[in-house]
């Protein structure tokens, strides 16, 4: 193995220096940075001050090897000499002076450069959007960094992503769709797909210049951009990576971290690695970046011979019979350990997602006690009763005289015993979890049965059925169904001033209670509160209430008492165990479950254009626990391949299906079972040369899809 230097920082030029030889290189994938340990020989007339003048930390060094001995290359390190160690021994008797490098890979620069660092959202300013109006070329490509906001995608899973992408050109005059980030709450916001934030993240964070060549991603991916992961069947992904990258981004979180990392995130949700391969480009040495996906690399097998003999004595590999080629190519594979550790098996795996959520529409119930004048008035008094209340033109014409009233002074905000009475007429709740008894609150039908809610009235059995959800406070949340221009309905409240034969929204404020389902009506004067062109003096919330004819209904969502939650069943036919060995996989950030079916709906009967964010990850849930199963109900498998030479047959991203001349089949499953030969895939090589040996170690890995 040859090392080359750089002439000078960022010259591209370099040379090779035989004061160096190389007796590790480690290539690897994902956040883990390959790295190379490099000897430096000193003598008198270099020593280690010298190697420290010379071998600067800017100053690229490269690794490469003749494999073919035609004097063609094979580039097997990109990086730079981040650490010199020396070693000073005095001794008479064993007087030495050494000097060795740890070299990072290039892609450490985009770990530690500040411009790789991600903390906020690249969004539009309001310059930015007013001035599109005017100079739609000058500014089809601007953002701004808005650090107040956390580079979160579909944060809490509500989509954040902008409706459009902006127009970016690269140094090079690549011209490329990247989406940016828009305000939270924007009725045209759209979902992130892991292919989009790839985008995202690698155009802003980049460094465009220097050895890391990224353009390929961008290129690999520009067939996804903007593409909705739920229309699937409009699409057709041109590969395995692009289809694994097409899952949503619901609460990546890559605020913190630099863009190795968050790259490594990314691809670890959607199944795939990232890997920095160092090639030989028309004489330029490039380190190109690359996502690949283990079902897309190329499938070989590993190859070592049987010595000894048969049975008869004859022998299995007469060597006397083949070429010095057909023997190295016979025996690729100098050891190979495969170590099936049963300790290890997973055979009934549990996938834990979010809480499951219900959109429904419920009946409310007065949230104060009977008051006089007001509740369980007989029909002879009612219009007496109804003569105590001020409307609100009645209580300008009072005038300073208005604080007279008894009825002014208790249910108008403006009222000076209005704290003590705050919430007669204004409060309306649920009772979900019975904290308003019917000893206390029953008063005139058909208010006069307080109980706990019983979510089954309201729901089929695949919600719930009588007695099963606790008695918990629960609070609403709001609806996922969207209103035809697709804004929020939120938590959703209408009101009746005739028994529920017609319903409104309400006039005034309404306050959504946080620690249970209730609403508290704003309004300064409870006879203010009219029906759509009413009139306060003949109908209103207070005269409604004693006649025994004011409804209020929400629509919102409600957690239920269950998760999302997928399991395995064992198949004890495929597995050495009749234990059920479990795992559980906790992401309720990722599997989430949202619905309005089976539930009373009034948002059904409203214009909503049919757009619901419906989401039910029960399906990704249920894939990745199979999966788990598959691929683990035989146990942990660790596979530990030594080859006796530089090697470069087997690349990054290779699949290994087993050792061919042997008939193992490397995942090391059972000849019924349903998992796959090809999971198995080359993530890091490590070349060794220490004098007295030289060994390529493969390093294998399987990566389970969890999006």
């Amino acid at each position: 193995m040859a090392v080359d230097v750089e002439t000078s920082p960022g010259s591209g030029v370099f040379q090779t220096d035989s004061r160096l030889r190389t007796i590790n290189v480690a290539h690897r994938s994902d956040d883990r940075i390959s790295e190379a340990t490099i000897l430096v020989r000193l003598d008198n007339g270099f020593d280690a001050m010298d190697a420290r003048d010379r071998y600067l930390p800017d100053c690229r060094i490269v690794v490469w090897n003749d494999d073919a001995g035609d004097g063609s290359r094979t580039v097997l390190f990109d990086g730079y000499p981040v650490r010199q160690v020396s070693e000073r021994v005095g001794r008479p008797s064993n007087e030495r002076d050494e000097m060795r490098i740890e070299a990072f890979g290039v892609l450490s620069r985009w770990a530690a450069d500040a411009r790789s660092q991600i903390y906020g959202r690249r969004m539009r300013s309001a310059e930015i959007v007013d001035g599109l109006a005017t100079d739609p070329d000058g500014l089809t490509g601007a953002s701004v960094l808005v650090e107040g906001m956390p580079c979160v995608f579909n944060d809490g899973g509500v989509a954040n992503r902008s409706p459009d992408p902006i127009t970016v050109t690269d140094v090079d005059g690549s011209v490329y769709q990247i989406y940016i980030f828009t305000y939270e709450g924007d009725p045209e916001a759209q979902a992130w797909t892991l292919l989009d934030a790839l985008r995202y993240l690698l155009w802003f964070y980049r460094l465009p210049e220097g050895p890391v060549v990224y353009s390929q991603v961008l290129l690999d991916t520009a067939s996804g951009v903007g593409f909705d992961p739920n229309d699937f069947g409009r699409f057709v992904p041109p590969s395995r990576l692009v289809l694994q990258l097409l899952f949503g981004a619901d609460d990546l979180n890559c605020e913190a971290t630099n863009l190795v990392e968050a790259m490594s995130l990314l691809a670890e949700r959607a199944g795939l690695h990232v890997t920095c391969d160092p090639r030989f480009v028309d004489g330029v040495v490039r380190s190109q970046l690359r996502l690949w996906a283990p079902e897309d690399g190329e499938n070989k097998s590993l190859r070592l011979a049987w010595g000894g003999r048969y049975s008869d004595g004859s022998a299995r590999y007469a060597q006397s019979e083949v070429t010095e080629r057909d023997v190295f190519e016979a025996n690729e594979v100098s050891s190979m350990e495969l170590d099936w550790n049963h300790s290890a098996i997973v055979n009934a795996p549990k996938v834990v997602g979010a809480v499951k959520r219900w959109e429904m529409t419920v009946p409310l119930v007065p949230g104060w006690e009977p008051e006089v004048n007001l509740d369980d008035v007989d029909p002879p008094d009612r219009d007496t009763a109804k003569l105590l209340a001020l409307t609100p033109d009645q209580v300008d014409f009072a005038g300073p005289d208005v604080e007279l009233s008894p009825w002014y002074r208790k249910y108008h905000r403006n009222g000076s015993e209005f704290e003590d009475h705050r919430n007669v007429s204004r409060l309306w709740v649920l009772n979900e979890d019975g904290a308003f008894a019917g000893s206390v609150y029953n008063r005139n039908a058909p208010f006069d049965a307080y109980a706990p809610f019983d979510f089954s009235t309201v729901a089929d059995e695949r919600v719930t059925a009588p007695g099963r959800w606790i008695r918990r406070p629960r609070r609403f949340w709001p609806t996922i169904t969207l209103a035809a221009d697709g804004s929020d309905f939120g938590v959703f409240v209408e009101v009746s001033f005739d028994g529920g034969l017609g319903w409104y929204k309400p006039v005034g404020q309404v306050s959504v209670l946080k620690d249970r389902a209730g609403i508290w009506f704003g309004v300064v004067n409870p006879t203010s509160m009219i029906e759509p062109d009413g009139n306060p003096a003949e109908r209103n919330m207070w005269y409604a209430i004693i006649d025994q004819v004011f409804r209020v209904r929400v629509t919102a969502v409600f957690e239920a008492d269950e998760r999302l939650v997928s399991t395995f069943a064992s198949n004890t036919g495929h597995t050495p165990t009749i234990y059920q060995n479990a795992e559980l996989v906790y992401k309720p950030g990722l599997y989430k479950f949202a619905s309005r079916m089976g539930t009373v709906d009034a948002l059904t009967e409203v214009d909503s254009g049919e757009q619901v964010f419906e989401v039910d990850g029960s399906v990704m849930a249920a894939a990745v626990a199979s999966s788990i199963a598959v691929n683990q109900q035989e146990g942990r498998i660790d596979v530990d391949v030594r080859i006796p030479w530089i090697d470069g047959r087997f690349e990054i991203g290779d699949r290994v299906d087993g050792i061919g001349s042997r008939g193992v089949r490397l995942n090391g499953r059972l000849p019924h079972s349903t998992a796959r030969d090809s999971d198995w895939s080359v993530v890091g090589k490590t070349y060794l040369h220490d004098g007295s040996k030289v060994e390529t170690r493969l390093h294998l890995s399987r990566r389970l899809v969890t999006a």
